[in-house]
């Protein structure tokens, strides 16, 4: 169906504006893809701030070039085409669409051909946008990076503890001081008392007179 002058227009500047934000964007033939696969492309990447539009490619071009974009018509023809723009960083819906396209052609052998694309501010082959697939996206960046800072920090500490270990072990151990007790001086004898002739006399002279 013939689309109207407004519509055209209405589609161009909705177009150049999404075109103007945007991190990175690749073009996509769509034929025979089913609703139900537009839909679930559709919410893959929505979740990581990617974007499909389907439009048709003259109207594209123009958008393009309203941002100062060469035309990509050399590349992928005449006709309709979708287009995923890429918001958030470069590479995330890239790779949820090869992801998806993978899944797709080991059910139906066969996979939606990507056309070219465009990257750091120009258009870009297909070559190109393959290549990017394979770059880490953001949030696998980020996890990376943590994975490693976190083993840097593990493998730190447990040097630290290692080394506290180590100098443990080569400190003579302290040696027990011996208490000696020094012995207990000896109980003092009792004075033993001789009692003396006159006491002995003494005594013997009561006894009797008792």
């Amino acid at each position: 169906m013939a689309i109207s002058k407004t519509r055209k227009s209405d589609i161009v500047s909705s177009l150049s504006e999404k075109v103007k934000s945007v991190k990175s964007a690749f073009f996509v033939d769509y034929t025979g893809m089913t609703v139900k696969q537009t839909q679930g492309l559709k919410r893959a990447l929505a979740k990581i701030g990617s974007e499909y539009v389907v439009s048709k490619k003259n109207l594209l071009n123009i958008a393009f070039k309203n941002n100062g974009i060469e035309s990509f018509d050399s590349q992928s023809g005449k006709g309709g085409c979708a287009v995923i723009l890429n918001n958030t960083d470069e590479v995330s819906g890239i790779k949820e669409f090869y992801k998806f396209n993978k899944d797709y052609a080991k059910k139906a052998k066969k996979s939606f051909p990507v056309l070219g694309g465009f990257y750091e501010g120009k258009i870009v082959s297909k070559e190109e946008i393959d290549q990017l697939s394979n770059v880490l996206s953001r949030e696998e960046f980020v996890s990376k990076f943590m994975y490693i800072l976190n083993s840097s920090a593990s493998s730190f500490t447990r040097a630290i503890n290692a080394v506290a270990e180590q100098k443990q072990a080569g400190e003579p151990k302290p040696q027990a001081t011996e208490v000696k007790e020094e012995a207990a001086p000896a109980a003092e004898a009792t004075p033993v008392v001789e009692a003396t002739p006159e006491a002995a006399t003494e005594t013997s002279t009561t006894e009797v007179a008792a």
